[in-house]
C-alpha cells in the first residue's frame, strides 16, 4: 500500500489514539463518577469547563463562578480554561455530564497533542516518519504523566498549529497562515494562562531568530498586528483578572515561586508512577520533575551531531582577527572561571594575595555565571554559529529555546541539587514584567522545552533516516517508538472518586455551606457540586482564595457557630452537614432547629437571614510609636510600622501565648488597636488579649475575645490591607500589650502594619 500523507496521518492519529485509551482504559470503565489522579484540580478544572459550556463567556455571570459566597468574581481565582472551549463543550452538550466531558476531553488531549505536533513537523520536514515519531515525543512525553490532575498544562495541542502558522506565513507570505498563528495563539493563551506568558516568549524568541536576525521587518510588523489583533479577545478577560487580583491583594511572594521552580538537576527526575523510570528522583521538587527520556535524548543528541557535519560554516565569512582574539579570550575566560567554581564546591572559598594582586572566590555561583556567560558568548561567534544564524536553522532555534526554556523553569535563583548556581538568573529579569509575580511555578517553563525538544526530534528522525533503506528505517523508526513510549509508560492513569453522594436537589438556586468545610478535597467536591447543582457555595477551591475564607475555615474548624452569624448577614442559608462530624451537626442544630431533609450521608438545615453588625466605632487619629518590644523576632518590628503592607512582623503557629508592648511617647488617650493584616489574611490572632497602662505596672484589660467579626469585616471594606480593628472604652495610657492566646498549629500570627488610634473627636 502506497502511503499518501493523508493515510499516514490518519494511521499516526489511530496510533496515538490507540496508546491512549490502552492508558485510559480504566477512565472509560469509569466516565461518570470518577476523575484521573485525585479529587482536586480535577474536579474544580471539570466544574470550570461545565461553567464554560452553560454560561456566556465574558459577561458578569460568567466570571462569577458560584463558589466563595458571598465573593464575586470568583472565577478569576482560577483558569478560565476558554481555550479548551472547542473540545470540551460539544462533549458536554452531548452528554450533559461535567465528569463525563472532562475526561474525554482529558484523554483527547494526548491525540490532539500528538497529530498538531505532527502536521508541524510534517509541514518541516516532509517526513512522515519523523512527524511520526515527534508527535509521539509530544504527547507522551514523561512530564506529561506528571501533570495529569492539570489538564491545562496538557492542553497544550494549540502550540504547534501556532508555530506552524508562523512557520507557514514566512515561507509564503499568505496571511491565512497567519490568522492561523493568531488564533491559535489566542487558544492557547486562553486554555492555559502560563502559556499565555512562556509561549508568548517562545513566540519573541522566534520572530527574533527567524524574522529579525534575517531583517525580515515587514514580516515582523505582520506578525505584531496579528498579535495584537488577537488579543482583543483576552484584553476584557485580563483586564477583569487584574482588577479583582489587585483588589485582593492576590499574587505570589517570592518564597512561593522558589518552591515551585525546578532543580538543575531535575532533568534525572521522573514522575514515580512511570513504570520504567519512576525510580529516577534526582533533584525533585514539586512540579519540578523534567525527565526528558533518554531515548528523545539520545535522538536529539544523535541529530544535533548529523546536522553539524552537513553544516557548511566556510560558507560565511572568514571570522576577523579581533572575532579570533576574542574567541580566545573567551574560552580562556570559561576555564578559568569554571575552575574557580570547581575549586569553591570542592575546597570551600579560597583567597590567594600576590603583592597587589588579589584573588578569591567565596561562591560557587558567581564565577559559574561569569563561566555560563562567556561560553555562551564564546558560542554566539563560532562559525557554526554564524551559519546556522545566516540559514535561520529550525535545529539550532528549537535546540537554543529548549536550553532557554530550561533555564527559566529553574526560576528566579536557579540551583543544583539545591545549591544555589547562578548569580543572575533569567528568570528574575521576567518577573519585573507587571503580572509575572503572579505565576508560582516557574518550573512550567518546561512544557515549552517539551514542545522544543518534540520539534527537534523530528529534525534529528530525518536526519537518522536520510538515505536508508526502506526495511532499516521501518526498523528505526519502530524502535524509536518503542523507546519514547518505555520513557513515558504507565500501567494506567490513577483514579480517584469523584464524589461519594450526591446532594439533594432541592439545594438549587439556593446558598450553601457545606460542613465541615477547609478540607481541600471536601471543598472541591463541594465546588463541583454546586456547578453541576445549581447552587452558590460558600464552600470553594480555586487558585486564589478571598481574604475571609481562611476566617470560615478557622471557625469550621473550632465548631464556632460565629461562622453561621456571619454569613446570615448575607441572607438565608442551608448548611450540609455530615453526619460524620457530630461537633458541627450539634453546633448548626443548636441554631436552626432540626434538619429540613435528611440523606444516609447528611443533613440540611435552613437557616434565616440576620441583621448584619453594627457598623465599626469611628476611631480617632493614628497615634505616633516610641517603642515596640515584643515575646520574638524583634528584627521584624520595624516591619510594622514602614507602610509597606507587603512587610511583615511574624511570631510563628499560634502554638503559645505570644506577647507584643507598643510603648506610645507620652500618656494619652486610646480607643483603638489595627492590626493590618495585608498580604497574610490568614495569620489574624485567634484569640486576642489587649491591656493598658499607664505606668508600665499596673494593667487595664481593655479587650479580651477572637477577631473573627472584626476580620470578616476587614476582609469585605479594605482586602488589600485588612485592618482588623479592635475598639475599646477610651482610656489614658502610654502602654499598649497585645497576647495572641490562641491555638493554631499552621497559621503565624502576622501583623503587616501596627496602629495605635485616639478616639474619635
Amino acid at each position: 500500500m502506497r502511503w499518501t500523507p493523508g493515510r499516514a496521518l490518519l494511521a499516526s492519529a489511530l496510533a496515538y489514539a490507540g496508546v491512549t485509551l490502552w492508558f485510559g482504559r480504566d477512565v472509560l470503565l469509569r466516565l461518570d463518577s470518577a476523575v484521573v489522579n485525585d479529587a482536586g484540580d480535577p474536579l474544580l478544572n471539570s466544574a470550570i469547563l461545565a461553567w464554560n459550556a452553560r454560561s456566556v463567556p465574558w459577561t458578569d455571570a460568567w466570571f462569577n463562578f458560584p463558589i466563595f459566597f458571598p465573593a464575586r468574581n470568583a472565577l478569576t481565582f482560577s483558569e478560565h480554561l476558554l481555550g479548551l472551549w472547542p473540545v470540551s463543550t460539544p462533549l458536554y452538550w452531548l452528554t450533559r455530564n461535567a465528569l463525563v466531558s472532562y475526561n474525554l476531553t482529558l484523554l483527547l488531549t494526548f491525540p490532539l497533542c500528538g497529530i498538531a505536533m505532527y502536521v508541524l513537523v510534517y509541514r518541516l520536514t516532509g517526513r512522515a516518519a519523523a512527524a511520526f515519531i515527534a508527535g509521539l515525543a509530544f504527547a507522551f512525553a514523561p512530564y506529561r504523566m506528571a501533570h495529569l490532575p492539570h489538564v491545562q498544562v496538557l492542553a497544550v495541542f494549540w502550540m504547534p498549529l501556532a508555530v506552524l502558522g508562523l512557520h507557514e506565513y514566512r515561507n509564503t507570505g499568505r496571511y491565512r497562515w497567519l490568522a492561523l498563528f493568531a488564533g491559535a495563539w489566542l487558544l492557547q493563551g486562553a486554555a492555559n494562562g502560563y502559556l499565555l506568558v512562556f509561549f508568548s516568549i517562545a513566540v519573541a524568541l522566534w520572530v527574533t531568530w527567524f524574522l529579525v536576525l534575517q531583517r525580515r521587518w515587514r514580516d515582523v510588523a505582520a506578525v505584531a498586528v496579528a498579535l495584537a489583533i488577537a488579543m482583543v479577545p483576552l484584553a476584557p478577560i485580563l483586564y477583569r483578572y487584574v482588577a479583582v487580583h489587585h483588589a485582593n491583594a492576590f499574587g505570589r511572594d517570592l518564597e512561593e515561586i522558589r518552591v515551585f521552580s525546578a532543580d538543575a538537576a531535575a532533568l534525572a527526575c521522573a514522575h514515580q508512577r512511570l513504570f520504567v523510570w519512576g525510580w529516577l528522583r534526582v533533584g525533585c521538587k514539586t512540579e519540578g520533575e523534567m525527565f526528558p527520556g533518554v531515548a528523545l535524548t539520545v535522538l536529539c543528541a544523535m541529530g544535533v551531531v548529523l546536522l553539524s557535519r552537513r553544516a557548511q560554516p566556510g560558507a560565511i565569512a572568514a571570522p576577523t582577527r579581533g572575532m579570533r582574539w576574542s574567541r580566545a579570550v573567551l574560552a580562556a575566560m570559561t576555564v578559568a572561571y569554571l575552575a574557580a567554581a570547581i575549586s569553591v564546591a570542592v575546597a570551600g572559598p579560597w583567597r590567594v594575595d600576590w603583592g597587589p594582586l588579589r584573588l578569591s572566590a567565596s561562591t560557587f555561583a558567581r564565577p559559574f555565571s561569569i563561566a555560563l556567560a562567556c561560553a555562551i558568548a564564546w558560542l554566539l561567534l563560532t562559525n557554526y554559529a554564524r551559519e546556522a544564524v545566516r540559514r535561520a536553522s529550525p535545529a539550532a532555534f528549537y535546540g537554543g529555546c529548549a536550553v532557554a526554556a530550561w533555564l527559566l523553569a529553574l526560576g528566579p535563583d536557579p540551583a543544583f541539587l539545591g545549591t544555589h548556581v547562578l548569580r543572575a538568573a533569567p528568570y528574575s529579569w521576567l518577573m519585573n514584567v507587571p503580572g509575572i509575580d503572579s505565576l508560582r511555578v516557574p518550573a512550567r517553563f518546561w512544557t515549552i522545552a517539551v514542545f522544543c525538544l518534540s520539534v527537534l526530534a523530528g529534525l534529528a528522525t530525518t536526519e537518522v533516516l536520510r538515505n536508508r533503506p526502506r526495511l532499516a528505517r521501518a526498523v528505526i523508526v519502530a524502535a524509536l517508538a518503542a523507546g519514547i513510549l518505555a520513557d513515558g509508560w504507565m500501567p494506567a492513569f490513577a483514579l480517584a472518586d469523584a464524589y461519594a453522594v450526591p446532594a439533594p436537589a432541592s439545594l438549587a438556586g439556593r446558598v450553601v455551606l457545606e460542613l465541615p468545610l477547609g478540607i481541600l478535597e471536601r471543598d472541591a467536591r463541594a465546588t463541583f457540586r454546586a456547578v453541576t447543582g445549581g447552587w452558590t457555595a460558600v464552600n470553594g477551591y480555586s487558585g486564589y482564595e478571598p481574604p475571609y475564607y481562611p476566617i470560615f475555615r478557622a471557625t469550621s474548624h473550632e465548631q464556632n457557630p460565629i461562622l453561621l452569624e456571619m454569613l446570615q448577614q448575607f441572607g438565608p442559608l442551608l448548611v450540609v452537614v455530615t453526619k460524620r462530624a457530630p461537633g458541627l451537626m450539634a453546633m448548626v442544630r443548636g441554631r436552626a432547629g432540626d434538619p429540613i431533609e435528611q440523606t444516609a450521608e447528611s443533613a440540611v438545615f435552613r437557616l434565616g437571614s440576620r441583621a448584619a453588625a453594627s457598623p465599626p466605632v469611628a476611631i480617632g487619629p493614628r497615634l505616633d510609636i516610641a517603642r515596640i518590644t515584643g515575646s520574638c523576632n524583634d528584627d521584624l518590628f520595624r516591619d510594622m510600622v514602614d507602610g509597606n503592607f507587603a512587610t511583615r512582623w511574624e511570631c510563628g503557629p499560634q502554638t503559645d501565648d505570644r506577647t507584643l508592648t507598643i510603648e506610645l511617647p507620652t500618656l494619652t488617650r486610646v480607643a483603638a488597636v489595627v492590626q493590618g493584616l495585608g498580604s497574610y489574611p490568614g495569620d489574624f490572632p485567634r484569640h486576642l488579649r489587649i491591656q493598658t497602662s499607664a505606668d508600665g505596672a499596673r494593667w487595664e484589660d481593655a479587650w479580651d475575645a477572637p477577631v473573627y467579626v472584626q476580620t470578616m469585616a476587614a476582609s469585605m471594606a479594605d482586602p488589600r490591607r485588612m485592618p482588623v480593628t479592635a475598639t475599646f472604652t477610651p482610656r489614658a495610657a502610654r502602654w499598649v500589650r497585645l497576647q495572641q492566646v490562641g491555638r493554631d498549629p499552621v497559621m503565624y500570627w502576622s501583623i503587616a502594619e501596627l496602629a495605635v488610634h485616639a478616639p474619635a473627636r
